[in-house]
């Protein structure tokens, strides 16, 4: 129970935080100047480590915040499937899953069609799909908070 809590507030802190700041790696690529940019492109096309020191440093944070995303999009998807086959009459774990199988399929759809270098692809993601993502991220707070204080026994709340 307790591995299970911390899981929840760990996606709650980084659903919020999202939701306030925006999806991080786009945040970081908008903020980099336009030479790092181009020559990480560049080294990422090229399939070479970047000897500059900034640049490399750069990619590393870029891949670690998006590595870090994803892998707490997949601990969402297993709490949800956790909590769906111990509490099949939990309705906000199915729509947490079907919330976030609603993603996955958006999100291929789209990565069909973006750029193939993936830091022209965050940058160029649209103002649409960062707002969904800042309110898709509303939602799992919201979605995690209420299971958070249900499974801490802090609401009494049933179904």
């Amino acid at each position: 129970m307790l591995l299970l809590s911390t899981i929840m507030w760990l996606i709650l802190i980084y659903s919020l935080w999202v939701c306030v700041a925006g999806n991080p790696a786009h945040s970081m690529v908008k903020a980099a100047p336009s030479p790092v940019i181009q020559e990480a492109a560049e080294c990422l096309e090229d399939e070479i480590v970047p000897e500059d020191e900034d640049i490399y440093s750069f990619l590393q944070k870029f891949f670690r915040l998006t590595y870090m995303s994803q892998f707490l999009f997949l601990i969402e998807i297993c709490v949800a499937w956790y909590l769906v086959f111990t509490e099949p009459n939990l309705w906000i774990a199915w729509f947490i899953l079907i919330k976030n199988l609603v993603d996955l399929c958006r999100s291929f759809f789209l990565g069909r069609s973006a750029h193939s270098n993936i830091i022209y692809a965050v940058l160029e993601m649209p103002r649409w799909l960062l707002r969904w993502d800042r309110f898709d991220h509303l939602l799992s707070a919201a979605c995690f908070l209420y299971l958070f204080l249900r499974v801490n026994g802090l609401m009494g709340l049933e179904n």
